[in-house]
């Protein structure tokens, strides 16, 4: 302290551009020295320490890894699939993947009926539209790698007929705001029936286009469960007029 004092008007010496001799530098020094008091030091005993109380350890917590894209879609489908299985309409969930974008799902009904397809469809779609809407467009695109679409394909139990439709984003959104109709809806997502074609047979060919049903009614169904709500198939039809028990 008394040092700093002592240079402190030394440098004001020199700032006021005086040239003081040594003396007078050494009188300024005594005179600022003579100046501060002497400071009396009064010792106080420490108080007695309490010891600390022992640091409880943190617990360490181990990172878990990010999970990979690939993970994060084989979660998703996984979550969808095992959603879809709780419909009562569905028998199975044949097929559901990524593809550019894509959601693509092949769904068996347990409705043998052509009009009921559709309304399954309907009913599928509009309940996954529910959930993905609340999903951000732009996370969603990577995660699925390109313009979001659910594909849905579904069929009958016998595999006769098979209705498809392709729902875009803003159709989804727009079925989650409960926003269209279901006539609306098949017009946006080109809904519809696959066509089987039709095979021709060559002229003398001997070939099966239906059955006959035990009640009498005939029927076009050429496979299993042709004439299931007609008690059963009585015989099969023959392009060449003939009806074969079975």
């Amino acid at each position: 302290m008394k040092r700093q004092m002592a240079c402190l008007l030394i440098v004001w010496f020199i700032i006021a551009g005086c040239q003081p001799s040594e003396s007078a530098i050494n009188t300024v020094i005594a005179k600022t020295q003579a100046a501060i008091p002497i400071a009396t030091l009064t010792f106080t005993p420490n108080p007695t320490s309490t010891p600390k109380p022992t640091a409880t350890p943190k617990p360490m917590f181990t990172q878990t890894p990010k999970p990979s894209l690939e993970e994060v879609r084989k979660n998703l489908l996984t979550s969808i699939i095992d959603g879809l299985s709780e419909f009562t309409d569905i028998e199975s969930v044949t097929s559901a993947r990524f593809n550019n974008g894509a959601l693509e799902i092949e769904l068996k009904t347990i409705w043998a009926s052509q009009e009921r397809q559709p309304v399954v469809s309907f009913t599928i779609v509009k309940s996954l539209s529910e959930a993905f809407a609340k999903l951000n467009k732009e996370n969603l695109e990577v995660v699925v790698g390109g313009p979001f679409t659910i594909n849905l394909t579904t069929y009958s139990v016998y595999e006769e007929y098979r209705y498809t439709s392709v729902t875009d984003w803003d159709t989804l959104v727009k079925l989650a705001k409960k926003s269209i109709s279901f006539e609306e809806w098949v017009l946006l997502s080109s809904a519809g029936f696959i066509r089987t074609p039709v095979a021709f047979p060559t002229i003398g060919a001997r070939v099966l286009i239906g059955a006959l049903c035990n009640d009498g009614i005939s029927s076009s169904a050429t496979g299993q469960g042709a004439c299931s709500q007609h008690q059963g198939v009585k015989c099969w039809k023959y392009s060449d007029g003939s009806c074969t028990k079975p």
